[in-house]
């Protein structure tokens, strides 16, 4: 099993309860170094993006979370077009995870 899976696995495994984590899990989050926090955003962008698509798999369990994602990619490019962004640019330009720089 690869490592991504492995940690998949985890994360799956530690939000396989009731009730929200987040607040615990951000605080802890919020301790490491910064690079690796950077990176961890990038991460949670990209899985934004990856669920706004409609590539992605969703059903009524997952549907809220389909629709919210594509809300928040639909305003981060509106925000780009009025930057004047268009065309190919535009595309490249609204993908959120891609305005983080690597450290």
């Amino acid at each position: 099993m690869d490592d991504s899976k492995k940690l998949a696995d985890e994360i799956t495994n530690y939000l396989n309860a009731f009730g929200d984590k987040s607040t615990v899990f951000n605080a802890a989050m919020s301790t490491e170094h910064r690079t690796l926090q950077q990176n961890f955003t990038r991460l949670v962008l990209g899985w934004i993006e990856h669920v706004a698509s409609d590539e992605y798999r969703h059903d009524g369990r997952n549907e809220a979370s389909h629709n919210t994602c594509k809300q928040l990619i639909e305003g981060f490019r509106a925000i780009q077009e009025k930057e004047g962004y268009t065309d190919e640019t535009l595309n490249f330009m609204s993908k959120p995870a891609g305005h983080l720089g690597h450290v």
